[in-house]
């Protein structure tokens, strides 16, 4: 249903756009062409003049700085001076922000501080699923979205105002999934499985009928199928546990991981009634 949504909306922005597009009088037609006339300008070699031109450079030589030191880079706040050594005596505009995110992390803190910044947006997205309300995962996973279409196009992390608003929207949306306490955390229903292995065949019917949970929490005891895979598709917090302790340890273990006020514990091949969700 949720990929259903997401490509219904997908087909109207494009239809939307095409008829935008197709308005030649339209301020979008007119942008799509002015910017497609500077792109055919702009050469790599001399100094740029134009709005895409300027962005194309800063891009190109953020590559070379890049290439330069591409483990570490060049340090915090290390992209002004190295990119003014670089384009030194060539005329070209002296910036201190490439107008891109992620070049601007690679540059000064090479492929290491990517990577652990696109970590941190995969967290805030897995994460977003353990938020209390509906409302409350979509917005945490479309800020997500936000910040990572926003950053191909300028540094939004240290661009003030796109900085503060996704470190204060972060705080807001994400507040409720933290166990300390809260109503909205402690208020709602979780579900738990205990003593799964091997359950691919028969598992997801179980977490289907339970998808009205807010959270759903499976303990594994080590399976080597596609039940962990199975589970995590459809949203259960998957905690594996190959010390088998009995049937007490494993229940408190999921106990233990849940979050919710309610707790319902199912074995693996059990579906909840229908009902059960307004009660």
């Amino acid at each position: 249903m949720a990929l259903a949504g997401a490509a219904a909306a997908a087909a109207v922005l494009v239809i939307l756009s095409s008829a935008v597009y197709l308005m030649p009088a339209s301020i979008p037609h007119q942008r799509i062409e002015q910017m497609a006339d500077e792109m055919m300008e702009w050469r790599f070699d001399r100094p740029a003049a134009t709005s895409v031109g300027y962005r194309l450079e800063y891009y190109l030589n953020s590559v070379k700085l890049i290439g330069e030191r591409p483990l570490l880079g060049t340090g915090t706040g290390g992209f002004k001076g190295a990119y003014a050594a670089l384009i030194q005596g060539t005329g070209m505009d002296a910036s201190g922000n490439p107008h891109n995110e992620y070049l601007m992390v690679t540059v000064q803190l090479g492929v290491v501080g990517l990577l652990l910044m696109l970590w941190l947006f995969l967290v805030q997205w897995r994460k977003a699923v353990l938020l209390p309300g509906g409302f409350e995962r979509a917005a945490a996973r479309g800020l997500v979205l936000l910040i990572l279409s926003a950053s191909m196009v300028t540094s939004t992390l240290i661009d003030h105002t796109e900085g503060l608003f996704y470190v204060w929207m972060s705080a807001l949306l994400f507040a409720g999934w933290s166990t300390a306490g809260g109503a909205n955390v402690q208020d709602h229903v979780a579900i738990r499985y205990r003593n799964t292995k091997n359950e691919e065949a028969s598992i997801g019917a179980c977490l289907a009928s339970v998808g009205w949970a807010d959270e759903i929490i499976v303990v594994d005891s080590g399976s080597t199928d596609g039940t962990v895979e199975l589970c995590r598709r459809q949203r259960a917090l998957v905690h594996v546990a190959t010390d088998w302790c009995g049937f007490g340890p494993q229940k408190n273990r999921a106990l233990a991981l849940a979050t919710g006020e309610w707790v319902l514990s199912s074995m693996r091949t059990s579906a909840s009634a229908p009902n059960c969700a307004g009660r």
